[in-house]
């Protein structure tokens, strides 16, 4: 399994990108790491490693339609299994993290 790191381009200090978060703003005064962590996770900003799932049903006559995402591969399985009419008619697919 690859690991993929962050590492500053000022300081050079290296991160494991599991631990990693994007947040823009236009001020971070008067802010903690717990409160720029916490900022992150509310505002819907996802790991940078985190790969995202989702659930594609349907076919061609009848249409497609979707649902996720998923943090999980076998989340997004058993939503499929317990939700679709027919396990012939959806896939599951990746919707790679990042920014």
């Amino acid at each position: 399994m690859k690991q993929t790191l962050v590492v500053h381009p000022g300081t050079g200090t290296i991160i494991d990108a599991e631990e990693c978060f994007i947040l823009q703003s236009d001020d971070f005064s008067g802010m903690d790491d717990e409160d720029i962590v916490e900022a992150a996770l509310t505002e819907g900003h996802f790991p940078l490693h985190k790969n995202l799932y989702a659930v594609i049903y349907g076919n061609i006559i009848d249409g497609y339609g979707h649902y996720g995402p998923f943090w999980d591969f076998n989340d997004a399985q058993e939503w499929a299994e317990r939700n679709t009419a027919d396990e012939n008619t959806w896939n599951i697919v990746v919707l790679r993290g990042g920014a």
